[in-house]
């Protein structure tokens, strides 16, 4: 698991032939979602896992915080971003991009 969280340490060691990788898109930190060069650079990592043979998972979180603030609404943004960056499939003609759940 690889995480760019400033509460979690961040731990890039690749121990399994798949990547589970969890991007922090808080307010506090990314109040307009990822740059382009922060996604450029998460896009090069998941390049680089992939060309060493890994299956790579990817997502943006939202973490609550304590005290209560808003949720970003810039993960599934973010997430469809990176997802072209690595050359993935774009969203199924007709799906929405949902607001979280909690």
């Amino acid at each position: 698991m690889v995480t760019n969280s400033t509460r979690w340490p961040i731990i890039d060691a690749v121990t399994a032939d798949f990547v589970y990788a969890r991007f922090d898109d808080g307010l506090e930190r990314f109040p307009h979602g990822q740059s382009d060069a922060q996604l450029e650079r998460h896009a090069a990592r998941i390049r680089a896992w992939r060309d060493g043979g890994c299956d790579v998972f990817f997502y943006f979180d939202a973490p609550k915080s304590d005290p209560p603030r808003p949720l970003s609404t810039r993960p599934p943004y973010d997430a469809v971003a990176l997802q072209r960056l690595v050359g993935g499939d774009p969203p199924s003609p007709g799906a929405t991009l949902q607001e979280p759940l909690w």
